[in-house]
């Protein structure tokens, strides 16, 4: 408790803020936005939609 405390208070006394890197936003799930993907099916109309892949490594471990 007492290094969460003081963890706390040099943020504080530091002005650091928690901030989320953007690369991490690409895992943000949002269901409207799938949603409206879903229907809009742009990938039918084009065939290089997809222009990349990410593949966790567990994924790619099972593969």
């Amino acid at each position: 408790m007492a290094s969460s405390d003081s963890l706390k208070a040099f943020m504080v006394d530091n002005g650091i803020t928690d901030w989320t890197p953007p690369q991490d936003l690409v895992y943000h799930y949002d269901c409207v936005a799938h949603a409206e993907q879903l229907k809009a099916k742009p990938w039918q109309d084009d065939p290089n939609y997809f222009t990349q892949v990410r593949v966790s490594a567990m994924a790619l471990v099972k593969m």
